[in-house]
């Protein structure tokens, strides 16, 4: 596979433990947040994708997580990737994901996505011409 973008997010993963057992909106804000900062560290892909992408996630912490803590601190980064067009869906036909944790004393997300050097075109499917022109009933 090809890389297609990567990029170096200076905020760190958060324990799911964080928002789990709380109200809806402590989640919201804390997807919020990672949007936020998502949004000044990668651009808008090109379109939507055709073929199965692969992202990989390095948290780089001071202390490791454990594997469900981080999968579910990931899921904002998914959901921006999405939102941005760099995966069709978060399904696994669409995505392979790979979550890696590195020791470090700067706290940071590297984001790395990979993909087909060249993704055909979407289907695209005619569209029925609709003349928005009022129609004469003497015509046929």
């Amino acid at each position: 596979m090809y890389k297609l973008t990567s990029a170096t997010v200076p905020k760190r993963v958060e324990s799911a433990n964080k928002w789990l057992w709380r109200p809806w909106y402590v989640y919201e804000a804390y997807k919020k947040k990672w949007f936020e900062v998502l949004k000044l560290f990668v651009k808008v892909a090109p379109g939507v994708p055709s073929r199965k992408r692969k992202v990989v996630i390095t948290a780089r912490r001071r202390t490791a997580l454990d594997y469900d803590n981080l999968v579910a601190g990931c899921k904002p980064i998914l959901d921006f990737l999405k939102k941005w067009f760099w995966i069709r869906d978060d399904s696994p036909l669409w995505i392979e994901v790979e979550y890696r944790q590195e020791k470090s004393e700067k706290e940071e997300t590297v984001l790395e996505i990979f993909g087909a050097r060249k993704e055909p075109d979407p289907i695209r499917r005619p569209t029925k011409y609709v003349s928005l022109e009022p129609r004469d009933p003497w015509r046929s």
